[in-house]
């Protein structure tokens, strides 16, 4: 089961974790960030910095919609105004907990990369072991959908879209997507 998680910057909410049943709807709006995670996986173990997909086009279940979301990568869909100076690598999406930083984010063909560096605190260092030694293996993005989905059959296909972090998790959802790849 996946987890789903909104939250409304513009109102200064909080994160409100909620995992959401087949079939139940969710209140997703129009510029509320959600969040979609990805596994990694590390060609070299024991670095500081690793280069990782943060996300692709890959559908991910979404009750809200009665089908799957679909972040388009196409030339213009992400806005990466954000993401010029770098963005904040967290633990579990709680801006509390800064691990690191994601460095040097693009778009290379249907995906969303970026270099995550580990951070100096202790628990930057102790998440960061467990990256290493693959214990901890998902990434997950927090985005704003910025306009309406097109739909194509059961595929809900947005075409703008915001990156406003990136953090480490203990569950993943977009499998085609990992360091090294």
């Amino acid at each position: 089961m996946e987890s789903l998680w909104i939250s409304n910057p513009a109102k200064g909410s909080k994160h409100s974790p909620g995992p959401l049943r087949s079939g139940q709807k969710g209140a997703h709006r129009m510029n509320e960030i959600v969040y979609r995670t990805i596994t990694l996986e590390l060609e070299t173990r024991g670095k500081d910095s690793v280069t990782a997909t943060l996300s692709t086009e890959t559908p991910v279940e979404r009750p809200y919609l009665d089908g799957y979301e679909v972040l388009s990568h196409k030339a213009g869909a992400v806005n990466l105004t954000r993401a010029r100076q770098g963005l904040p690598l967290l633990w579990s999406h709680d801006p509390q907990q800064i691990v690191g930083r994601v460095e040097n984010i693009r778009v290379e063909g249907s995906k969303l990369k970026g270099e995550l560096r580990a951070g100096n605190s202790q628990k930057a260092k102790e998440i960061w072991a467990d990256v290493n030694t693959g214990i901890i293996k998902d990434v997950s993005i927090g985005y704003s959908l910025d306009g309406k989905p097109r739909r194509d059959g059961n595929n809900f296909i947005y075409d703008k879209w915001t990156v406003f972090e990136t953090s480490l998790v203990s569950i993943g959802a977009d499998t085609l997507a990992g360091v090294g790849r």
